[in-house]
């Protein structure tokens, strides 16, 4: 077993699949016991992680047949992407939407509660989520959520639930006060203390209302 670092967009499905491995049986290997315990979600990880893989198997050769057309098939994974689309604390139910820069577009509309589901394939890092009706569209990151433990994964779903704006200025003390705001938005608009402290019940209902 050989130790990789996690760089930032990494998630252990799209590592399994770059390896021809199962995502279950690296994530269930005993050598990644501490960073199960350490992270909820195989597939929400934090650049820095250490997460322990197979050595490379060797590379297998394709045979060549000289005058013909060679063709060959790989298929690639896919993993679930799920996100609810909101207006506010309102959800989008029924709302068209298109999802571009995935291969061809997947056209769909939400459920009842605002959310859409779609297969995405493991190589594709960025896309575009258009909605035609409202004449909006987002950018899409996939495999950039850090988990709920580290402030960076606090900072991103307040953000993405519209709490969070990034400061004017790059220095530390802004971003911290930028943070801190966010937080006793979020607190104030459920009802908890407005204290603007990251604690276990913070992550618990952040992660709830994120879905993930």
């Amino acid at each position: 077993m050989r130790a990789h670092i996690i760089r930032e967009g990494e998630y252990l499905t799209q590592i399994a699949a770059r390896l021809g491995a199962l995502p279950e049986d690296l994530w269930n290997h005993p050598k990644n016991a501490e960073l199960r315990a350490k992270r909820e979600h195989m597939d929400i990880l934090s650049a820095g992680d250490i997460l322990f893989l197979p050595d490379e198997p060797p590379r297998v050769s394709l045979t060549l047949k000289k005058g013909t057309a060679n063709r060959y098939t790989v298929t690639l994974p896919k993993v679930k992407l799920s996100l609810v689309l909101r207006d506010g604390d309102v959800p989008l139910p029924n709302e068209p939407f298109v999802i571009k820069g995935v291969g061809a577009p997947i056209e769909g509309t939400t459920d009842a509660s605002g959310r859409l589901t779609v297969d995405i394939s493991v190589r594709v890092r960025e896309g575009e989520i258009v909605l035609p009706k409202q004449g909006l569209s987002f950018p899409l990151h996939i495999g950039n959520m850090d988990p709920v433990r580290e402030d960076s994964g606090v900072q991103k779903r307040l953000e993405n639930l519209g709490f969070y704006s990034a400061p004017s200025s790059a220095d530390e003390d802004a971003a911290a006060a930028a943070l801190k705001a966010a937080v006793i938005a979020f607190q104030s608009a459920h009802q908890l203390e407005p204290n603007g402290t990251i604690d276990d019940a913070l992550r618990q209902l952040l992660t709830r209302e994120h879905g993930c």
